[in-house]
């Protein structure tokens, strides 16, 4: 068989951003592809060639299909550019270590539309094109976020030891803008189970860490509001009513004043 001649494809070709969010998300979801900037056609015309090239690979199990890296894609990746990659495509990250639970895929599937709603709204969710927020160490400089900027769940665990504090949360990560910082969920065709204690302590470090001191010359006196994603309507109204006495709902427990669902 005739070898493959594989360039990395320009950052802003929709090839490029097909492989870098399949490299950010680890499974992108294949219903996700029509939501892309560009046509039908032009989507699959792409789509084809990335498999051709084989640097993609539908996996599909358990009714669930979605698209995944080959390892030559994950090696044209960190040749071309290490440093955005490497995070995402070495050691054992959940991006890189890839698991066939349905629950962990489905996961990786709600993390990818959001990445991919944030951008079709204008919102940078590339970390490279954003400033470093999360760093272990606090920047020693001020930083300011000048548009709006998404943050992912994993961007979020880069602060490490202070990161343990958010296990558990059902956070898809963090949006700034606009002076406000909003907590970001997905529930998907699912109805969210709600993990009051592991919530307000996600919220806690947001305040603290951000609000306080990353960020405090923009966001010293913001609130912490909630975007929350579901398939539809139907995911809302458990939000809005009463947990018997059990702080297990998003609404009535307080843990957010605001919310956009």
């Amino acid at each position: 068989m005739a070898a493959v001649s594989r360039v990395m494809p320009s950052d802003d070709s929709l090839a490029g951003v097909l492989l870098t969010l399949t490299a950010m998300s680890g499974e992108f979801p294949t219903a996700q592809v029509s939501r892309l900037p560009s046509t039908g056609a032009y989507q699959e015309k792409v789509l084809k060639a990335l498999k051709g090239d084989r640097l993609l690979r539908t996996y599909y199990k358990d009714g669930l299909r979605g698209l995944r890296l080959t390892a030559a894609a994950k090696k044209l990746l960190l040749d071309s550019w290490p440093d955005r990659f490497l995070p995402y495509l070495s050691g054992s990250s959940e991006t890189n270590m890839l698991k066939s639970e349905v629950t962990r895929r489905l996961r990786l599937h709600r993390l990818a539309e959001v990445l991919v709603t944030m951008l079709n709204a204008g919102v940078s969710v590339f970390p490279w094109k954003k400033p470093t927020i999360f760093s272990p160490v606090p920047p020693t400089s001020a930083l300011n976020i000048e548009w709006p900027s998404y943050f992912s769940s994993k961007e979020v665990k880069e602060l490490g030891v202070q990161a343990v504090k958010i296990r558990g949360s059902r956070s898809t990560g963090v949006l700034l803008a606009n002076g406000v910082v909003f907590v970001i969920y997905n529930s998907g065709p699912f109805v969210m189970k709600w993990e009051y204690k592991a919530e307000m302590r996600f919220k806690a470090l947001l305040q603290t860490e951000l609000c306080q001191h990353r960020l405090a010359t923009q966001y010293q006196n913001s609130s912490l509001a909630a975007i929350v994603f579901g398939q539809d309507m139907e995911r809302m109204p458990p939000f809005m009513v009463s947990g018997g006495g059990q702080r297990d709902y998003f609404v009535l427990d307080g843990n957010y004043q605001h919310f956009i669902f």
